[in-house]
């Protein structure tokens, strides 16, 4: 993980909007380099914690629902080698 992801759950914590949009950022990176295991766990918590933390109608939920589809849908295809 993340040094500043792991910095920002220990001094914000968990559930603190900056915490959860470090981990939709970590989420996608990883996704863009096609790290899909290490991806996806991040952004279903992402998804979990700003839409518990900001509610379904915040813009930041919706983008981290669409990140999580996206990571899901790019795992399940074949990688090119």
């Amino acid at each position: 993980r993340s040094e500043i992801f792991s910095i920002r759950e220990r001094v914000q914590g968990s559930e603190h909007p900056d915490t959860l949009m470090s981990c939709y950022n970590l989420a996608a990176c990883l996704g863009k380099q096609a790290k899909f295991n290490e991806a996806l766990p991040l952004a279903r918590r992402a998804e979990t914690g700003m839409f518990k933390v900001l509610g379904p109608g915040h813009p930041d939920s919706n983008d981290a629902k669409k990140l999580r589809m996206q990571i899901e849908t790019a795992a399940k295809k074949p990688q090119a080698k």
